[in-house]
């Protein structure tokens, strides 16, 4: 909220909870479909409160990114969300409202605007779709 970049730990402490997530996520949500309390289920009660950012990432992660979603049944397309038919003025609203000012979207260590989320949108949805459809 301060206007520079996350400390090297925030950062640290964020790879830390996508790898748990990545590594027990799967068997945490069999364990929960299950109710059952396993040591898969605890670990990544933490790791979901962590964000992850896929601008600038290498291709593996957002390979991993999107085998897990679909290993988990998570949804990685509008449709999937239920937002079928969704218009470009409506991303933009959700771009802008995610852009307001003190959301934390601004604790990245560039400049983000709505502009960039709605292409975000667009293009994860295209690669979801297109994922879906190989």
């Amino acid at each position: 909220m301060t206007g520079r970049p996350g400390p090297t730990t925030a950062y640290a402490l964020a790879r830390l909870c996508f790898d748990t997530l990545m590594e027990y996520g799967v068997l945490a949500l069999s364990a929960a479909k299950g109710g059952a309390v396993t040591a898969a289920l605890e670990k990544v009660a933490i790791g979901v409160l962590a964000a992850l950012f896929l601008t600038d990432r290498p291709p593996e992660m957002v390979d991993r990114v999107y085998a897990f979603c679909a290993a988990v049944g998570l949804p990685t397309t509008l449709e999937g969300l239920g937002l079928k038919g969704v218009s470009d003025a409506d991303l933009m609203r959700v771009a802008e409202a995610a852009c307001a000012p003190g959301e934390t979207i601004h604790n990245e260590p560039y400049e983000v605007s709505p502009q960039t989320v709605f292409w975000v949108i667009k293009a994860a949805d295209a690669e979801g779709r297109r994922r879906k459809a190989s």
